[in-house]
């Protein structure tokens, strides 16, 4: 009860800080294990033609929960991500001009922290995701 109390008084917070608050959800099986040893996926928001959210909301088949930009934790080797994105029409608050899912796939490494970049271009969502590191793309 006291830690959901604690985790409810976290999102208040962040929500009054603007929604910049960022937390890490584990998506593997088994104890915790060092950051070395894992890779970290987390969402971002891009920038072209319209402003773009972008969510996910499965890895590997699961469903994950992408509230208050969330931190993935994964184990290293190949990650399939099924990716939302809703392109902001400005001027028009929170109406998305456009929406578009999205699998992509990648190959993680250990100790890597990787970005999900995406786009509107010309109407149609486009995804990617990038070594935060390198900013190199490495989806395929």
């Amino acid at each position: 009860m006291k830690s959901h109390l604690l985790r409810n008084l976290g999102v208040i917070l962040c929500a009054a800080a603007g929604g910049a608050c960022s937390h890490t959800v584990k998506v593997y099986e088994g104890a915790e294990l060092p950051a070395n040893r894992l890779s970290v996926i987390q969402p971002t928001i891009a920038s072209g033609s319209f402003l773009s959210d972008v969510n996910i909301r499965r890895i590997n088949g699961k469903a994950v929960q992408d509230g208050l930009n969330p931190a993935y934790t994964v184990l290293p080797g190949e990650h399939v991500l099924n990716v939302e994105m809703a392109g902001k029409n400005p001027g028009f608050g929170d109406l998305s001009a456009s929406r578009a899912i999205n699998n992509i796939s990648f190959t993680a490494l250990p100790g890597h922290d990787y970005k999900v970049v995406g786009d509107i271009q010309d109407g149609i969502g486009v995804v990617w995701v990038e070594d935060k590191a390198s900013g190199e793309k490495v989806s395929h």
